[in-house]
């Protein structure tokens, strides 16, 4: 039922476990390692010695979790989208004796991206790994040897896979509990209706209204959003800060791979999930006489806010979050951790042209949009 050209749509779940597995497969690899060694009674070994064990273990909730944690959003929209664009003809499945159980069974297929990217990140983490290790071992009372271990990427490829697919089973379940009838209709069609009454109002600011709503009306979105350009602005911001305090060179090329994942990957999906569900919304927009540029603005500038916010926030975010990492280390480095500015100028441009360039180029796939669409309504 889910062909290949809708798994091609989880790109971006792919890239985020790819990011996910590639940090986890590091840092928890060198975390059972490191653990597992005895080090010489040395308060300043003792220190770095637990530093780095909690550095692992908060680069792995912080990185690898939080990537894990966008993929599973990226997932749910994706799912929502497919039943979205397909709910007449499962809405006629149903009426033809099909249960929701047994049209949820090939959702299961939406495990398939994540197997791709957990495996591929992961044998790419193994590969890298002995710089990685290279990098961390300073000291050779503290040198931590990689050791094979079968169960962590078990646990990390196939483990993983399979709650995604458990995951994508029962919300592709939750969201075919509607009637066949409602189905086939298209209840998104007495929404399109209700704001053909707006578009007819003229005492209304309109397009600002709209603006507004449709963040009211998407808020996980609008929370996506935020998320995406907070970890573009904190992962970027911190590679420049890493490289400041002169750390290993593959820490700060993590961080900035990371910023890419939850920045410009996840504003793709976000602003591509905008468009494919108000397409009907857009045309019928058109055929009132608003232009493609008004339309580009009510649909997607009400997200401008929320991210300029998410992107603030990220600055503060990742210095105050390395200058607590460094301090695992007191009393074995006299480091002082400095906001980085020129970093951040650098980021700030990266994610000017970046965002404006995502919403440019769906401006223009707005104009794509058929006032032909109106008539499926």
């Amino acid at each position: 039922m889910i062909k290949a050209k809708d798994t091609l749509k989880m790109l971006g779940v792919i890239l985020l476990t790819f990011g996910a597995s590639i940090v986890s497969c590091l840092f928890l690899n060198y975390y059972l390692d490191l653990n597992s060694i005895e080090i010489p009674q040395s308060l300043e070994l003792q220190i770095i010695y637990e530093g780095q064990l909690s550095m692992s273990k908060i680069t792995v909730a912080c990185a690898g979790g939080v990537l894990g944690l966008i993929a599973v959003i990226v997932l749910l929209f994706s799912i929502k989208r497919y039943v979205d664009e397909n709910q007449a003809n499962m809405g006629i499945l149903k009426a033809m004796g099909y249960s929701e159980r047994t049209l949820s069974i090939s959702f299961l297929k939406f495990g398939y991206p994540v197997f791709v990217g957990t495996f591929s990140g992961y044998a790419l983490g193994m590969i890298i790994a002995p710089m990685f290790y290279a990098s961390m071992n300073e000291y050779d009372e503290i040198t931590a040897k990689l050791t094979p271990k079968l169960w962590l990427p078990i646990i990390m490829i196939v483990g993983v896979s399979i709650v995604f697919s458990v995951l994508s089973y029962y919300y592709a379940r939750l969201k075919l509990r509607k009637s066949p009838l409602d189905m086939i209709k298209g209840t998104q069609n007495r929404k399109i209706k209700r704001h053909a009454g707006l578009l007819k109002r003229k005492d209304l600011p309109f397009l600002k209204e709209l603006k507004r709503s449709m963040r009211i009306s998407h808020p996980v979105l609008s929370l996506f959003v935020g998320i995406s350009s907070w970890g573009f602005s904190a992962m970027f911001q911190m590679a420049f800060t890493m490289m400041s305090i002169s750390m290993s060179d593959i820490a700060p090329l993590i961080s900035s791979s990371v910023g890419i994942m939850m920045g410009f990957v996840t504003l793709i999906i976000a602003a591509d999930f905008v468009l494919s569900t108000n397409r009907k919304y857009i045309s019928l927009m058109k055929a009132y006489g608003y232009s493609e540029k008004e339309c580009a603005k009510s649909l997607l500038d009400g997200y401008r806010p929320i991210a300029w916010i998410g992107f603030a926030i990220g600055g503060p975010y990742q210095y105050y979050f390395l200058k607590s990492m460094v301090s695992l280390f007191a009393g074995a480095y006299d480091v002082e951790v400095k906001y980085h500015f020129q970093g951040f100028i650098i980021t700030l441009i990266l994610f000017v042209l970046c965002y404006e360039g995502v919403m440019m180029y769906y401006g223009r796939k707005i104009s794509k949009v058929s006032l032909k669409e109106t008539m499926l309504m």
